[in-house]
């Protein structure tokens, strides 16, 4: 009984190994590199603050939620396996201009503004801004996983809808994450300075490495000359579901008023650009 236990032990696990690589062999083992580059961007993150006001001056602040630029990001993204007609596998690497906005603004009176300014005794309120905006460089490499869905046989032939899931790391530049302090004369606290800091923070555990992961679906549109297209115009959306930096600044001025806003940046937003793919595509009949 223990041999007939053994013998279809080893006839199972021998089976596996014989039809596993045989699968993996028979799907379509493929070499797609796709090469383009983002040319508007607009980032979506989260603000907050805490704000402690004073008799003479009260802050407040912009809860700003996204910010647009046109700095082009080039990225590689290349497809080495693919499972069906739906799925694809592979890796990339790109480039990410992050960049948040972070707004304070104060209200207060300043008699000594007042003399300055008008020459006699009067009490006018005074609004000063304090804007910022935080630019991070990112660049990512990751593996990948990609969906492709159907919308019809004709609609397919000009337009490509596809989800992607990511994994990897990116790495940001030092240069980005600089705690910077400036000194701005306010007419609101009677000619003194108001001291804003800037302070910027990655991740806590990795630093200027860390590990990322994200969603992203990306709609396409090209020609029909091919089935990997002449030319491809996409938009696309980015779900960022790790911390990419943490920024804020500070504002204080000598009557004890005082604001932090914060600015936290996942990495997501809207991206379009323009993008060129080319490759192989091979696949291994296996006789039985």
């Amino acid at each position: 009984m223990k041999t007939v236990v053994l013998a279809r032990r080893y006839f199972f696990i021998g089976l596996i190994l014989i039809v596993c690589p045989q699968a993996i062999i028979a799907q379509k083992p493929i070499f797609e590199i796709n090469l383009g580059v983002k040319l508007w961007n607009m980032d979506m993150y989260k603000t907050d603050g805490e704000i402690l006001n004073a008799a003479n001056v009260s802050y407040s602040f912009q809860n700003f939620n996204h910010s647009i630029s046109n700095i082009p990001e080039p990225e590689l993204n290349i497809n080495c396996y693919q499972l069906n007609d739906k799925w694809k596998f592979g890796f990339g690497i790109s480039v990410y201009n992050w960049s948040s906005i972070n707004q304070i603004q104060s209200i207060g009176n300043s008699l000594a503004a007042s003399l300055l300014l008008y020459g006699h005794d009067t009490n006018i309120v005074y609004t000063e801004v304090f804007m910022r905006q935080n630019k991070i460089r990112n660049t990512q490499y990751y593996l990948t996983a990609t969906r492709y869905f159907s919308i019809s046989p004709k609609i397919d032939r000009f337009v490509k809808n596809q989800l992607s899931g990511g994994i990897g790391i990116r790495k940001t530049s030092r240069n980005d994450l600089q705690s910077t302090m400036h000194k701005n004369l306010s007419l609101i606290d009677g000619n003194n300075y108001y001291v804003t800091t800037k302070k910027a923070e990655s991740n806590a555990v990795f630093g200027y490495l860390a590990p990322i992961l994200f969603l992203k679906y990306e709609l396409s549109c090209f020609n029909k000359r091919n089935s990997l297209g002449m030319f491809q115009f996409n938009i696309s959306y980015t779900q960022g579901l790790t911390q990419i930096v943490n920024y804020s600044i500070e504002n204080q001025n000598d009557s004890g008023a005082r604001v932090t806003v914060y600015s936290n940046n996942r990495g997501s937003g809207f991206r379009v650009g323009i993008s060129k793919t080319f490759g192989i595509r091979k696949k291994t009949a296996i006789t039985l």
